[in-house]
């Protein structure tokens, strides 16, 4: 393990987050100081992928105006990186918050066209669907795909 990072559970003074960083995966153990010593720590969560030397589509990513506020204070991130038909779309996650928040707090979409260039920026709580997938699915529903609310995702 290179680092050991441990941080409190939100109302309880007695449970320990702990953040292990080998060289290519992020580990996470929980520590609950009122169990028996031999259930104190235990895996709270799968392991997620490390890379500590991002790559040219990572930094392109990384570079985009407008995620310069949430780049600041990144500290533990985990990328998932996708071909998409107009380039890339590369998802970023600090993992210290979207383990626990899977697409809001910590993380972000960045699409980037086939030179590396952003083209959009969002929440990872976008909806991000393929165009084949939304031709079928309109055929299928007339009125379009719309979010828990109402809201018009993709007008048919």
């Amino acid at each position: 393990m290179e680092r050991i990072i441990a941080g409190p559970i939100p109302a309880n003074p007695f449970v320990r987050d702990i953040i292990a960083l080998a060289p290519d995966r992020y580990h996470f153990v929980s520590a609950n100081f009122l169990e028996p010593e031999e259930n104190r720590l235990r895996f709270s969560d799968a392991s997620q992928p490390r890379e500590p030397q991002p790559g040219p589509v990572i930094q392109a990513a990384l570079a985009a105006p407008e995620l310069r506020g949430l780049a600041t204070w990144l500290r533990l991130t985990t990328y998932e990186v996708v071909r998409t038909e107009g380039g890339w779309r590369v998802t970023i996650r600090d993992v210290r918050y979207a383990r626990m928040q899977s697409n809001g707090l910590g993380t972000a979409v960045v699409h980037l066209d086939r030179e590396l260039r952003p083209m959009r920026v969002g929440r990872a709580t976008e909806v991000d669907y393929h165009p084949a997938f939304l031709r079928a699915y309109t055929a299928l529903s007339p009125r379009g795909i719309h979010d828990t609310a109402g809201a018009s995702i993709f007008a048919a």
